[in-house]
């Protein structure tokens, strides 16, 4: 039995399904103009345009558009959206994970080897890749960043811009040309790590904001 049309006009504030089959509770409200509110189980309540369909579950979402072709049809952009927004917010999150593994390695790995030399400099340093690997993440390669500067003689570690941040590892990257123990020196100082950690938190994903 099809309980819609003639029957629905009748109902005050009643659940009603548009087919006796289906899974989906309409409620029939005739004092809310334009309100399309549904339910799977007539407790938990959904507003149509409000709520669909970022607050149904997978399954739900299933049921509703089985049922509701006309419905699954004239939201299908804003699932789209709700699908590029879904994919981008899996994507910083994927990153924000990768650079705390990263920072777990910086803070219990052995991060350089160093070797006396003969040579006029002081000796040889080969660093663990997980240093290049920071690099890589922080942007240094990026054409965008082609100044540098040796921020932290200068500032508060606090006080460095999100750009400063990544021009001040560009600079010990470029310090480090000759193998010559610049970014070592960072490393034993604390300040690679601790810029590092400066690095994510500005890059935070509760922050709402990703700084490239």
């Amino acid at each position: 039995m099809k309980l819609f049309g003639r029957l629905r006009s009748k109902k005050t504030n009643k659940w009603y399904k548009e087919n006796e089959n289906y899974e989906v509770w309409w409620l029939d409200n005739p004092d809310q103009i334009g309100e399309y509110v549904f339910s799977f189980d007539k407790k938990t309540k959904f507003n149509l345009f409000a709520d669909y369909p970022h607050k149904l579950t997978p399954k739900q979402k299933e049921i509703f558009d089985k049922e509701n072709p006309y419905w699954k049809d004239f939201f299908k952009d804003r699932c789209k959206e709700e699908q590029t927004l879904k994919n981008d917010s899996n994507s910083v999150w994927e990153k924000h994970n990768k650079l705390m593994n990263l920072l777990n390695k910086l803070e219990t790995e052995k991060l350089y080897t160093s070797t006396e030399s003969d040579s006029l400099f002081s000796g040889h340093y080969d660093y663990n890749p997980v240093i290049w690997d920071v690099f890589d993440e922080v942007g240094v390669n990026d054409p965008k960043y082609k100044s540098y500067d040796n921020y932290l003689a200068k500032k508060d570690i606090h006080k460095l811009s999100s750009r400063e941040i990544v021009e001040q590892f560009l600079f010990w990257k470029r310090g480090e040309r000759f193998c010559e123990g610049t970014i070592a020196g960072a490393i034993d100082k604390g300040d690679f790590v601790n810029l590092f950690k400066k690095f994510i938190a500005y890059n935070n994903p509760r922050n709402n904001e990703w700084v490239d």
